[in-house]
């Protein structure tokens, strides 16, 4: 069996990648989590690349964090639920995996990371539906 079979989030299937900026596909924004990501349910943004604590992500073993270890969190199941910091519990709403149309996609609600106004300097990122728009589309720097 493929599918399955290869995807079960083993430990031994984790991977991770140093910290450093998750930037869009729209107007090349990077991620933005202001005060290092430190506040449970501030919201994350996109911002001008700038090179700051706040734009540093770490992915490993599926979840994204900023500088303070919180974890990125999708709000709810339902399309345009804000993604927050929140404390890591190993929840499948802060689970993400890419997809190989560069998007990043939620466990929980199956829904892609999104920049709702497709690079909108300090716009609040949410969930959605998957469309290959411009706002759902990151590389992992």
């Amino acid at each position: 069996m493929v599918g399955a079979a290869c995807a079960d989030f083993r430990s031994s299937q984790a991977w991770a990648l140093p910290a450093g900026p998750v930037v869009s596909g729209a107007h090349a924004l990077c991620l933005d989590s202001p005060g290092k990501g430190a506040t449970p349910g501030a919201a994350v943004t996109v911002a001008a690349c700038s090179g700051t604590a706040g734009q540093r992500f770490r992915f490993a073993g599926g979840t994204f964090s900023p500088a303070s270890g919180l974890c990125l969190t999708a709000g709810g199941k339902l399309s345009g639920g804000r993604v927050t910091p929140a404390t890591c519990l190993g929840l499948p709403a802060q689970l993400w995996f890419p997809a190989r149309a560069s998007q990043l996609i939620n466990v929980a609600a199956g829904m892609c990371l999104s920049d709702p106004a497709a690079g909108g300097a300090g716009t609040a990122l949410v969930q959605q539906e998957c469309c290959g728009e411009p706002g759902q589309v990151w590389a992992l720097n």
